[in-house]
C-alpha cells in the first residue's frame, strides 16, 4: 500500500480515537462479533490471523476466545493503539505488527485467516490471496467480512463520515459478492459458506432493538437481500500442497 494511503488512514485514526471511544462493548458490536464467531468454530484451540486489523476492534475481541491473535496493519498509528489497548486489557495471546500486507510470512501456522473490510483496500488482491495460501494450515479458512458495494446506504454514510476518498475507489466496486466469487475461485479458493448480514447500518441496533428485527426481514426477501450490508464468505484451499 502506498505511502499517503497509509498517512490518510493514520490521520483517520487519530480522529476517530481523539472523538469517540472505539472499543466500547455495544450491543451493536456484541452482535457482529457472535455473528463473525458463528463461522470460525473450534477457536479456542485456533490461530487467527487478522490482515487489515486496524486499532484492534474485532482483533482483541477474538482473543478473549481464540488460542492466539496475530494483526498486522498498514498503519503504523492504529498498531500502537492496538497493542496499547492489549497491555490494557491485559491480553497476553495477542499481537500486532505494522506491515504491508503483501509481505506475509510464508510459514503455514494460521487456523483462520481473517479480513474485515479490507479487500476493497488491496488493489492487487491476487497476490495477497496467493500469499494467504501459503500461511494457511491443512484445512484452515479464509474469512471475509466485506462491505456490499450495491447497498445504497453507503455512499451518504461514507459522506457523512468523511470517508469518501479512503473507501471509494476501483477496488471498493470490485468487492462486489459477483466479483470476490470469481476472484476467490482464480486464486484457487472453494466456498465453504456465504452470509448476507445486516442492511441497514448495524450501529442502528443501539438505538433500537427494532432495527434488527427489521434486517433480519429484509434479508430474509430473495432480490432485496443482493443489497445487504455486508457479506460473510468461508472459503477453504481447493488444493492444498
Amino acid at each position: 500500500m502506498k505511502n499517503n494511503k497509509k498517512n490518510e488512514f493514520d490521520t483517520l485514526v487519530r480522529r476517530v480515537v481523539e472523538t469517540e471511544s472505539i472499543f466500547t462493548n455495544d450491543f451493536a458490536s456484541q452482535y457482529e462479533l457472535q455473528t463473525l464467531v458463528r463461522f470460525m468454530p473450534n477457536l479456542a484451540s485456533a490461530s487467527v490471523l487478522d490482515i487489515g486489523c486496524g486499532t484492534g476492534r474485532m482483533s482483541l475481541r477474538l482473543a478473549k476466545i481464540a488460542k492466539r491473535v496475530v494483526g498486522i496493519d498498514t498503519s503504523g498509528y492504529s498498531i500502537k493503539t492496538f497493542l496499547d489497548q492489549a497491555k490494557k486489557e491485559r491480553l497476553h495471546n495477542v499481537s500486532a505488527f505494522a506491515m504491508d500486507f503483501h509481505d506475509l510470512p510464508n510459514k503455514k501456522k494460521f487456523d483462520y485467516v481473517l479480513m474485515v473490510n479490507v479487500v476493497h483496500h488491496i488493489p492487487d488482491i491476487d497476490k495477497t490471496l496467493a500469499k494467504i495460501r501459503r500461511i494457511l494450515r491443512k484445512n484452515g479458512t479464509l474469512v471475509i467480512y466485506e462491505f456490499n458495494p450495491i447497498n445504497l446506504l453507503y455512499i451518504p454514510f461514507l459522506v457523512y463520515y468523511k470517508q469518501v476518498a479512503i473507501h471509494v475507489n476501483r477496488e471498493y466496486f470490485r468487492s462486489n459478492i459477483w466479483a470476490l466469487r470469481r476472484i476467490l475461485d482464480r486464486a484457487g479458493y472453494s466456498p465453504n459458506s456465504m452470509f448476507r448480514h445486516g442492511f441497514l447500518p448495524t450501529i442502528l441496533y443501539n438505538v433500537s432493538p427494532l432495527f434488527l428485527k427489521l434486517n433480519t426481514a429484509l434479508n430474509a426477501v430473495p432480490m432485496v437481500n443482493q443489497f445487504c450490508a455486508f457479506h460473510i464468505l468461508t472459503y477453504k484451499i481447493r488444493s492444498y500442497e
